[in-house]
């Protein structure tokens, strides 16, 4: 869990091997002093470990760390969280902060946008299925000595993946009306459909 206070910057997770045991861990070393200070002075002594990305971690109980949020909820009497930080932490921490604000404005939107992304970047699998089912009727139904018996898939065929299986389909009917079209030219006779 990330927490964004008025006196620091934390990531809680439990202890793996002791799940009653909670590493808060921070970025900032000062960060951990004002959370033992101010509210939590139990938190062990801190420990530095140069080179992760939360340098510095302390350990607490759960019932500690609990108390300890309900304080520091008791003592939230402000009205714009940067202006409070501005206050207690200066410019450059608020202007972090402000930076995390931005980044999660207009989250909904956001969220929204990189699911549709994430969906078509992640249908690479659904659309493949739908060329090989097309491509496995398709060889099934072609007669054993057509020039089309022979034919693979291209690299431009197979770099289409981004495409819906409805696009697929669509394209795959278009291409068997061409096929057929061609062969009832040459005087054979059209494939047999298979479903």
């Amino acid at each position: 869990m990330w927490l964004f206070t008025t006196i620091g910057f934390y990531s809680v997770t439990q202890v793996r091997e002791k799940p009653e045991i909670l590493q808060i861990r921070a970025r900032v070393k000062g960060d951990l002093d004002n959370l033992r200070a101010k509210y939590l002075p139990e938190l062990t002594e801190t420990v530095q470990l140069p080179g992760r990305d939360y340098p510095y971690r302390a350990y607490t109980d759960r019932p500690c760390f609990a108390a300890a949020m309900v304080q520091i909820i008791t003592d939230l009497s402000h009205h714009n969280f940067k202006d409070e930080v501005l206050k207690q932490q200066g410019l450059a921490r608020e202007q972090l902060y402000h930076d995390v604000w931005h980044v999660m404005y207009d989250a909904e939107r956001k969220l929204e946008e990189k699911e549709r992304k994430n969906k078509t970047r992640y249908s690479t699998q659904a659309s493949f299925g739908a060329f090989d089912d097309f491509w496995e009727r398709y060889r099934s139904s072609a007669d054993d000595s057509g020039p089309f018996a022979i034919v693979e898939p291209t690299p431009a065929v197979t770099r289409r993946a981004r495409t819906t299986e409805a696009d697929n389909a669509a394209e795959a009917q278009e291409f068997l009306r061409k096929e057929d079209t061609k062969r009832s030219k040459k005087g054979a006779r059209p494939r047999r459909r298979t479903r």
